[in-house]
């Protein structure tokens, strides 16, 4: 399921608590899946960092986990945990993430405040910048 143009109108009237006309250039539309691509953590497995790496010709995309240094650990011993898949669509991103503890397929949708991508299960991922 992707997310409609109408709701990211909607969206634009709720933050902005004004009229916006969807056919004006203020009204930016929705994201595409391009604002998935870089590396995001969650509160809920410190120390480890989730990079998503998009092939947007297939509309899929790699999630790797790693560590971060200094900051705890995926696994405990500094290695690269794990790659997972997704599909992308837009705004929206479908994934088996069993590292933060969810079972089955989580629907994902970007959250343009706060730049994150905000999980069908509750959890939140957050877009950083890591300095190597």
């Amino acid at each position: 399921r992707r997310r409609k143009e109408s709701s990211c109108w909607l969206e634009a009237v709720w933050r902005s608590q004004r009229l916006v006309d969807p056919g004006s250039d203020a009204f930016e539309g929705c994201v595409d899946s391009s604002v998935f691509q870089g590396t995001f953590v969650d509160s809920r497995i410190p120390g480890c960092a989730m990079t998503i790496e998009l092939d947007s010709s297939a509309g899929s995309a790699n999630i790797t986990y790693s560590e971060v240094s200094g900051e705890g650990s995926c696994n405990g011993d500094g290695s690269v945990v794990a790659v997972d898949t997704a599909v992308v669509s837009g705004g929206t991103i479908v994934a088996d993430v069993p590292r933060v503890g969810s079972r089955g397929l989580l629907q994902g949708f970007w959250r343009k405040v706060g730049s994150a991508i905000e999980w069908s299960d509750g959890g939140t991922w957050s877009q950083v910048d890591l300095v190597p």
